[in-house]
């Protein structure tokens, strides 16, 4: 299916040029042990794309964001049987992923860091994991990667948040941190193109707003 893509898609690309830049690209999902063949798909596919997002969805190959049963049944079984050994092993994995050498087409841009709190009202997060976080974006950082501002958490009845923690935009529009964040409605259907952009604004004006009383 990837050929078929390419070629629908760099072709709206350029029917649509004058009035719009599109941008070809795929989310590529990291997983541990698989870091040759990526490189190898990104070597191949990488120079007729011009974006990408680096993902974790799957934890010792099981996926972690189907549904809060699967993740309760499936996923923690395999990660220790704890919700502590589950996240800090998606933290753990989201480290590697920026660390590690995939060429030079690796996707710039980490997706939806905070992933893992995609079930958090149902099974609340044992933390908020700062100092595990704050690592991976200074990594990120130091590398010219970009993170996903994405506010489809907000659309997910049992998260209700963006998948960028607050205290970490505050941090990074502070300057505290010098990283591009590039906002990501995560669409999945044409509805969805552009939801939470309205959240997001309102989000880095409340702080904004605070910053400016201090």
């Amino acid at each position: 299916m990837v050929e078929p893509y390419l070629e629908e898609t760099l072709a709206l690309r350029d029917e649509f040029a004058d009035r719009i830049d599109v941008l070809v690209g795929f989310e590529w999902d990291y997983l541990p042990g698989y870091a040759d063949w990526m490189r190898e798909q990104l070597d191949k596919h990488g120079p007729r794309t011009q974006d990408g997002i680096l993902s974790i969805h799957f934890l010792k190959k099981e996926i972690i964001d189907a549904t809060a049963e699967h993740f309760m049944q499936r996923a923690l079984p395999l990660l220790g049987g704890t919700r502590e050994g589950t996240y800090s092993e998606y933290y753990r994995t989201m480290l590697e992923a920026v660390r590690i050498d995939l060429g030079k087409y690796k996707p710039r841009r980490i997706g939806h860091l905070n992933l893992i709190r995609r079930f958090q009202r149902i099974h609340p997060s044992p933390g908020e994991y700062r100092e595990e976080i704050l690592e991976i974006v200074n990594e990120a950082a130091a590398r010219d990667m970009q993170l996903d501002f994405n506010m489809s958490g907000i659309r997910r009845v049992h998260c209700g948040e963006a998948y960028l923690p607050e205290w970490l935009v505050e941090m990074i529009a502070k300057g505290e941190i010098d990283i591009e964040c590039v906002f990501g409605s995560d669409a999945h259907s044409v509805d969805g193109v552009g939801a939470g952009l309205e959240e997001a604004k309102a989000m880095v004006n409340k702080i904004r707003t605070a910053a400016f009383r201090k």
